[in-house]
C-alpha cells in the first residue's frame, strides 16, 4: 500500500486588490513517497457583484523534469502565477482568493491517483518574511542631456586638428595666430561643458520613478542572478536601453553540517558584470540574469553554499534625435544597498544512497545533503566534509584531485 503524498503549499507572497492583477508566488513541498507526472494549478476569486465565484483557467506546470531531479526527502517546486484584472470593469471588490493546487497522476496501487491542497489568501496580504526577493525603494528619474560618444569623438578629432594647425602656424613665426588656434579648442570645450551642466541643472525634467527587485537567494542551476527593474507606468519618455551592473566584494563560503557551522571568508574580488535588460511580460518591468558561475569561489563546486556582498547599479538610456549627436541617459548609482545574497547550489537529482558511506539519503533535511557542482552527485554533508572531493568515477572534480595528488 502506497500512502498518499503530503503536500505543503507555502504562499511566499501575494497581492490582491480591486482593479489590479492578482499575483502570487507559491512554493510546493511534496513529501515522499510518490512519483509525479504533472502538477496543475487552478485558482478562483470570490468578489464583484453578489460575491460570485469566478474560476480562472487551469495552468499546467511542467513538473516531471523538475520533481524527479530534487532530493527525494522533500520535493520542492516554486512557481509564480498571475491572474487578470478583476473585476475587469471595476464596480466590485475582491473579498477572497482561493488557490487550489492539484497533483495528479502519481504512482499508486490503483494507477493514477491525485491529491489536493487548498490555501485561501485574504485581500492585500503582505509578503511573509520568507519571501525570496527584496524590492528596494525607488529613485526619481530626472532627464538630463549628455553628448553622445560619436559626437564627442568627432569634436575631439576636430579640436586636435585645430591644435595641430596652430602648431604649424606657430612654427612659421605667427605667434598670436598659433597660440589662438592652440588654446581656442580647449577653452571652447570647457565653456560648452559648463553651459550644458548649467542647463541640465536648470531645465531638469522628472520623468518617473524606478524600483529594483533582486533575489535574497540565488541558485547556480538557474544560470545566474535574476534582476528586475520596475519603471513608473507613467514614464514620460521612451526607454531605449537599460543596463544593470552587479557589483560585489568579498565572498564567504558557508559549510553547514549537523554538528557545526563553519564560515570561511574568501579573499576574492567579484568583478563588475553588466547585462542589458529586456522588457518582461508585464508592462514597465525589465528583466535579465547576471551570470554568477565564474565569480564564485571554487569551494562552491564541492558542494558548499556561500554568500557574497553585492549591490546593483542601473543605467537607463533614453535616445533622442539626432541620436548620433547627443542622448539622454539617466544614471542611478547603487540602487540597492550593499547586502549579502545567499548562493545555493540549487536542485539535486534523485538518489537513494550516499556513494561514499552507502547509507540512505531519504528522510534527511536539505541542510544535511551537499552536491557536487559538476556531476550533481549528492553526498552526506559530513561525508563531503571528510572527503573534500567528489568520488564519482569520470567526474572532472575527482580526476583533477587525483592528478593533483599524483
Amino acid at each position: 500500500m502506497v500512502d498518499s503524498p503530503q503536500l505543503e503549499l507555502h504562499l511566499v507572497s501575494s497581492t490582491v486588490g480591486a482593479g489590479d492583477p492578482v499575483r502570487g508566488r507559491v512554493r510546493l513541498v511534496v513529501r515522499h513517497p510518490a512519483e509525479f507526472s504533472s502538477v496543475t494549478l487552478q485558482w478562483g476569486m470570490r468578489g464583484g457583484p453578489g460575491g460570485a465565484w469566478r474560476y480562472l483557467p487551469q495552468r499546467e506546470l511542467a513538473a516531471r523534469a523538475e520533481l524527479h531531479t530534487l532530493v527525494p526527502a522533500a520535493h520542492q517546486l516554486a512557481f509564480e502565477v498571475e491572474a487578470p484584472r478583476y473585476p475587469p470593469s471595476g464596480g466590485g471588490k475582491v473579498v477572497q482568493v482561493t488557490w487550489i493546487l492539484e497533483v495528479v497522476a502519481w504512482r499508486g496501487p490503483r494507477g493514477a491517483e491525485r491529491a489536493t491542497r487548498t490555501v485561501t489568501i485574504q485581500p492585500s496580504s503582505a509578503p511573509v518574511p520568507e519571501a525570496d526577493r527584496a524590492r528596494f525603494a525607488g529613485r526619481s528619474l530626472d532627464l538630463e542631456s549628455r553628448i553622445g560618444p560619436r559626437a564627442l569623438g568627432s569634436l575631439i578629432s576636430l579640436g586636435a586638428f585645430v591644435v595641430l594647425q596652430g602648431g604649424v602656424v606657430l612654427l612659421r613665426g605667427q605667434w598670436l595666430t598659433g597660440l589662438a588656434l592652440i588654446f581656442a579648442p580647449p577653452l571652447a570645450f570647457a565653456l560648452w561643458i559648463g553651459a550644458r551642466a548649467a542647463w541640465n541643472r536648470l531645465a531638469r525634467t522628472h520623468i518617473g520613478d524606478v524600483f529594483v527587485s533582486v533575489p535574497k537567494v540565488a541558485y547556480l542551476d538557474q544560470g545566474g542572478f535574476p534582476v528586475e527593474v520596475h519603471l513608473d507606468p507613467e514614464l514620460k519618455a521612451d526607454v531605449g536601453r537599460i543596463t544593470a551592473t552587479l557589483v560585489g566584494g568579498e565572498a564567504r563560503v558557508v559549510r553547514e553540517g549537523q554538528a557545526k557551522r563553519d564560515t570561511r571568508l574568501v579573499k576574492r574580488s567579484i568583478t563588475r558584470s553588466e547585462v542589458s535588460l529586456q522588457p518582461g511580460a508585464r508592462p514597465g518591468v525589465w528583466t535579465s540574469t547576471v551570470p554568477l558561475q565564474e565569480r564564485l569561489p571554487a569551494s562552491l563546486d564541492l558542494g558548499y553554499d556561500g554568500k557574497i556582498d553585492y549591490w546593483v547599479e542601473v543605467a537607463i538610456q533614453i535616445p533622442s534625435w539626432p541620436d548620433w549627436f547627443h542622448r539622454y541617459p539617466v544614471r542611478i548609482e547603487r540602487v540597492s544597498p550593499r547586502a549579502p545574497v545567499q548562493i545555493r547550489l540549487g536542485a539535486t537529482r534523485a538518489q537513494s544512497s550516499c556513494p561514499y558511506c552507502r547509507d540512505t539519503l531519504e528522510g534527511l533535511p536539505r541542510e544535511a545533503l551537499l552536491q557536487c557542482g559538476d556531476c550533481k552527485t549528492v553526498f552526506h554533508a559530513e561525508c563531503i566534509h571528510e572527503l573534500r572531493r567528489c568520488t564519482t568515477r569520470g567526474c572532472s572534480r575527482s580526476q583533477a584531485h587525483e592528478r593533483a595528488r599524483a
